[in-house]
Formats: structure tokens, C-alpha cells, sequence
């Protein structure tokens, strides 16, 4: 009879480290599926940053475009109707449009020149987690 105690102690032994083990692998799925989820939530977060900054980059852009051309065509329009611009208004008509040059060149700049920031910004939001729990 000791021998059928001592077995049946060996089984629920055996049962309660399998039980554990299952908890175990239980608990570290759900620990990983939160890990994904909050990986996730960043990333978006991370995309909405960055289609925020975008349009407010076209609206500057948009605006500087805008103005610098209303500049050139009234002034078009000016020389067109043979209409004499006095002194003082061509010095400052002279100063905006410079203005608006250093602007549109940034203008040039932020569209054709590779920003580092946006592309470290954009790589990151768009990582992926592996299963393992590391970031690939």
C-alpha cells in the first residue's frame, strides 16, 4: 500500500509541475500578446505624428507658395497696366520678395533634400515584434 502512496504522490507531482508549466506558458503569452499590443499602439502613434507634421509641412508650403506668388503676379500685373510703383513701395516689395526667396528656399529644401528625422521617425513607427519579444 506504501508503494500505491508513493506512486500516487509521484503522479500528483508530476501533475502539479505540468499544471505549472502550462500556467507558465500561459502567463508569458499574455505577457507577450500586451508587449505586441503596446508595440502597436506606439507605432501608430508614432504614423499619426507623422501624417500630422506632413500637413502642417503642406499647409507652410501652400502658404509660402501662395504668398510668393500673389507678390510676383501683382507685381506682374503692375508692370503689365504700365503702372509706376513708387520708390519706397519697390524697396519694400523688394525686401518681401527676398523674404519669400530665403523662405522658399526651405521650402525646397524640406521637399527634395532627405530628412533624417522624418525617415528615423518613419522607420520606427513601422518596426515590427517578433515573437520572441524582440524588435526586428
Amino acid at each position: 500500500m506504501s508503494e500505491s502512496i508513493r506512486d500516487s504522490d509521484d503522479i500528483e507531482n508530476e501533475l502539479l509541475e505540468i499544471a505549472q508549466e502550462a500556467h507558465e506558458e500561459t502567463i508569458e503569452d499574455e505577457l507577450r500578446l500586451k508587449a505586441q499590443e503596446s508595440h502597436d499602439e506606439i507605432n501608430m502613434e508614432l504614423l499619426n505624428l507623422i501624417r500630422y507634421r506632413t500637413q502642417k509641412n503642406w499647409m507652410a508650403t501652400a502658404g509660402i507658395v501662395g504668398i510668393f506668388s500673389g507678390i510676383l503676379l501683382l507685381m506682374m500685373i503692375q508692370i503689365a497696366l504700365g503702372n509706376d510703383i513708387k520708390t519706397e513701395w519697390k524697396e519694400i516689395l523688394l525686401i518681401m520678395l527676398g523674404a519669400f526667396v530665403g523662405s522658399w528656399g526651405k521650402v525646397i529644401d524640406y521637399w527634395f533634400s532627405n530628412s533624417e528625422a522624418d525617415n528615423a521617425l518613419l522607420q520606427e513607427g513601422t518596426t515590427k515584434f517578433a515573437n520572441n519579444g524582440r524588435q526586428r
